[in-house]
C-alpha cells in the first residue's frame, strides 16, 4: 500500500477516537429524601445478566413530592401512573438521559410503564426487582400472569403480538408437529430460537402447545455476567400456555417462550433464558456499548443531585457539582441522539481505516 493511503488510514483511525460515544445514560427520579430505593434499583441492575455487561451511568435526581405526580389508575390499585409526564420527561433531558426512571415515594406497593415506550415507574414500598420487570415493559416485554377480570378488560383488547407475548386461536386439531409449526411459524415471534427437537404440540401432536413444565418453578436469578444456559426440558424455549387473557371477555389464547415463570409473572424469579436473549438484542439496537470482555466488574459511579441543592454524593462520599449552575450547565437534551450518530461514525472510519492498512 502505498505511503499516502497508509497516513491517510492513521488520520482516520485517530479521528475517529472524537466520536467515541458516551456511556449510555438513566436517570432516576426520586421524592424519596433518603433515595434508598433508588440505590436498590441501581444496585441490582448492576448485577442482573445482561444489563451487568454493558457500559452505562446512573444518575438520581432528588426532586420536591410535586414535581411527581404519580398514583394508582385506571382503578387498579397498583398499577401506579404518573400524570405529569411530560415534566418528568423533561427533567431527565436536562440531565442527559437516555432513559428514565421514577421512584415515587408511596405507602402503596406496586408500578407500571407503556409497553414498547415511556418511562418505568415504582413506589418506595415496592420490591427493587419491580423496576426490571417495569424497564422490561418498556422495553416491549407483556405481563405473563393471568390478568384479574378488570386487568383483561384494560390489557386484552389488542392482539398485539410482543418479543414474549402470543395471541393464537389454535385449531382444534393438527395432522402432526410439522403441520402446527407450517401453520403459526410466523405467529410466533420467538420461533427461531425453539428447537426442532422441541414439540410445540402435544397429546400426540396433535394439540397446540409444548408440554407444561411445573408452573411453579421459577428462571433462576442470573447475576453472573453470561446467559443463563437452557437445561433440558427444564427451561427450553417452546410454545407455552401463558393464561394472561383467560379472564377476558371471550378469553383470549395467550402463549409464551417459557414453561417456568420468569421475572414477567414473578418478580421473584429471574429473566429466563428467552428474555435475557430479547433484552441483549433491544439494549444493542439502542446502540448502547458492551463493555470491554477485560473489564473488570466495579461499581459505577453513582451521582446523587438535588434540584434544590448543587450539592451529590458519590456512594459514601460528598462532593460538590462542578458547573451547577445552570446559567453554565449545557443542555444534554440531544444527547442520546447525537451518541448514536457519533458511534456509528466512528465505527464506519474504523472500518475504513482498518480496510486501507491492510
Amino acid at each position: 500500500m502505498s505511503l499516502k493511503f497508509k497516513i491517510l488510514a492513521c488520520i482516520l483511525c485517530s479521528f475517529s477516537f472524537g466520536f467515541e460515544a458516551h456511556a449510555y445514560k438513566y436517570v432516576i427520579i426520586t421524592d424519596q429524601a433518603d433515595p434508598k430505593k433508588s440505590e436498590e434499583v441501581i444496585e441490582l441492575f448492576k448485577n442482573t445478566y445482561p444489563f451487568n455487561t454493558f457500559s452505562v451511568e446512573f444518575e438520581i435526581l432528588k426532586v420536591d413530592g410535586n414535581k411527581l405526580d404519580c398514583d394508582s389508575h385506571y382503578g387498579i390499585e397498583s398499577k401506579i401512573g404518573c400524570k405529569n409526564g411530560s415534566e418528568i420527561q423533561s427533567m431527565a433531558q436536562e440531565r442527559g438521559a437516555d432513559q428514565v426512571m421514577v421512584v415515587k415515594e408511596l405507602s402503596k406497593y406496586g408500578g407500571s410503564s407503556a409497553v414498547g415506550g415511556g418511562y418505568p415507574v415504582i413506589t418506595t414500598s415496592s420490591d427493587a426487582r419491580v423496576m426490571i420487570h417495569e424497564y422490561l415493559h418498556t422495553l416491549g416485554l407483556c405481563d405473563e400472569y393471568k390478568f384479574k377480570p378488570s386487568e383483561a378488560k384494560l390489557n386484552c383488547g389488542t392482539s398485539r403480538n410482543t418479543p414474549n407475548l402470543a395471541y393464537i386461536k389454535p385449531e382444534d386439531y393438527y395432522s402432526s408437529d410439522s403441520d402446527a409449526r407450517r401453520k403459526h411459524m410466523w405467529d410466533i415471534p420467538w420461533f427461531s430460537s425453539i428447537s426442532r427437537k422441541t414439540l410445540i404440540t402435544n397429546s400426540n401432536q396433535r394439540v397446540l402447545g409444548t408440554d407444561p413444565t411445573d408452573p411453579n418453578s421459577l428462571a433462576a436469578i442470573n447475576t453472573a455476567r453470561f446467559p443463563m444456559a437452557i437445561n433440558g426440558q427444564a427451561n427450553q424455549i417452546g410454545l407455552y400456555r401463558a393464561g394472561v387473557c383467560d379472564n377476558a371477555t371471550p378469553p383470549v389464547p395467550t402463549w409464551k417462550p417459557e414453561g417456568i415463570a420468569t421475572v414477567m409473572s414473578d418478580i421473584s424469579a429471574g429473566l429466563g433464558a428467552h428474555a435475557e436473549k430479547t433484552v441483549d438484542k433491544i439494549l444493542l439496537s439502542k446502540g448502547i456499548k458492551k463493555k470491554l470482555d477485560n473489564e473488570v466488574p466495579r461499581n459505577p459511579e453513582v451521582v446523587v443531585q438535588s434540584q434544590s441543592q448543587t450539592h451529590a454524593e458519590v456512594g459514601s462520599v460528598s462532593r460538590d457539582i462542578v458547573n451547577a449552575d445552570p446559567d453554565q450547565t449545557v443542555n444534554n437534551s440531544s444527547r442520546g441522539f447525537f451518541k448514536s450518530f457519533f458511534a456509528w461514525v466512528g465505527d464506519l472510519i474504523r472500518q475504513i481505516g482498518n480496510a486501507m492498512t491492510r
